[in-house]
């Protein structure tokens, strides 16, 4: 019989067996991956993807979650384009293993005659010997230091304890998160909190000044909106960290909004990014650190520890109208209403975020048939929607309504 280490490694397709789902949860949850409660019927239907596992003696060393991404635009039932590694584990952090697990993934995407596959999740094996690496920003026994501008500095210490923080998509305008115990107030922050001050279009950062932990988060969706898939898996792939951001430096200061706004057709997840940062491009943001302020949205740090951007993770589940108090839980409900929403919401931040003619002094109705037409379809669905009780898409949908109206400048017509 073959000594343990050297008997052969096998990478296989995870199944449906009680036996593999048992193990699969296993090891996606040391992963930190999100799992569902139906990870058995995933693992029975590869459309979506498959996960991989490597063994060695019937014991798993690591495993790998490899997903089919459709390019944009592509029917529901269109074939993939991409082969995405979304999460690549090794128990030991084992090269052997992380490449056998990649050697099978590109496998896997080659039988399906998937060419194009996004790599960036590779355990960071090397790091410290790897050529332009960042020197650490604190030892093993400190707590790490996040710049958050220019003299505003902030440490992220551990969470046990601290306040849990809800995340709303108020009005589908701006992401808030607050600590949950303030969400029955009144007012847009809370007294008693140092940090940002208050800008017309930029994000807030405050903090309570008692204890110096970050209390609530305000931030605005850039004036300016990009297509890159690839970037926006990279920001999204990121493990979310556990810690509370604490001020340590600055109690007044100003932040201006991220540059660069990136989604999905599905707005399965909303990225936002300073310029450079997007401009750098995928492998850069592979590096860098997501800190987890609620369950839906993360901070991201670059190497360096600047903040360099944000995520918010199925945004469609946290959008609600807005007004006060900031207490409602009902989501939209999955169905028609809130697919009819998400296309909505979509095609509305898309056209807010371009160069637009305003209504009254369009001398051309191609112009603004576009703008138009996002305006009566807002109406509509804001209409039918409270008609048929389904309250958060009908109260959604009349704020954006709103906001076309006199954002966009159709007051001037008097309509």
């Amino acid at each position: 019989m073959l000594p343990a280490r050297t008997a052969a490694l096998v990478v296989r397709r995870a199944l449906a067996s009680p036996r593999d789902v048992a193990r699969v949860h296993e090891a996606l949850s040391a992963a930190e991956v999100p799992l569902g409660a139906a990870l058995g019927a995933a693992l029975g239907d590869d459309r979506w993807g498959v996960v991989l596992l490597a063994e060695r003696r019937a014991v798993v060393l690591g495993a790998l979650v490899l997903r089919w991404v459709r390019a944009v635009g592509d029917a529901p039932d269109a074939a993939p384009a991409t082969a995405w590694i979304e999460r690549c584990w090794s128990a030991e952090e084992d090269p052997a293993v992380v490449e056998a697990l990649h050697d099978a993934a590109r496998a896997e995407a080659e039988a399906r005659g998937i060419e194009r596959r996004i790599e960036i999740t590779l355990p960071r094996l090397a790091e410290a010997s790897a050529e332009g690496a960042a020197e650490p920003l604190a030892s093993a026994d400190e707590e790490p230091v996040r710049t958050l501008a220019a003299g505003v500095i902030a440490r992220v210490a551990a969470s046990a304890g601290a306040p849990t923080m809800v995340t709303l998509w108020s009005g589908a305008q701006a992401f808030r998160t607050r600590w949950a115990t303030d969400r029955g107030g009144h007012g847009w922050t809370s007294a008693g909190c140092v940090g940002s001050r208050e800008t017309d279009d930029g994000d807030a950062l405050r903090f309570d000044a008692a204890t110096r932990v970050l209390r609530e988060v305000w931030l605005t969706r850039p004036g300016r909106v990009a297509f890159d898939e690839d970037v926006w898996r990279a920001a999204l792939a990121l493990p979310a960290t556990p810690g509370t951001l604490t001020l340590i430096a600055g109690d007044d200061f100003a932040l201006p909004a991220m540059d660069v706004g990136v989604f999905d057709l599905g707005l399965m997840g909303y990225v936002a990014l300073r310029a450079e940062a997007f401009a750098a491009g995928v492998l850069p943001i592979a590096r860098w650190t997501a800190l987890a302020v609620s369950a839906e949205m993360a901070l991201l740090f670059d190497e360096g520890g600047r903040w360099s951007g944000w995520r918010v993770l199925d945004p469609v589940a946290r959008v609600r109208p807005m007004g006060w108090p900031d207490v409602r839980e009902t989501p939209p409900e999955a169905g028609e209403a809130r697919d009819a929403l998400t296309v909505l919401l979509y095609d509305w931040m898309c056209i807010d975020a371009g160069a637009r003619v305003r209504p009254d002094l369009a001398t051309d109705p191609e112009d603004i048939a576009h703008m138009v037409s996002l305006r009566a379809r807002t109406r509509a669905l804001a209409e039918s929607a409270k008609r048929d009780g389904y309250d958060a898409v009908g109260g959604v949908a009349a704020d954006v309504a709103a906001h076309v109206h006199w954002s966009w400048g159709f007051f001037r017509v008097g309509e």
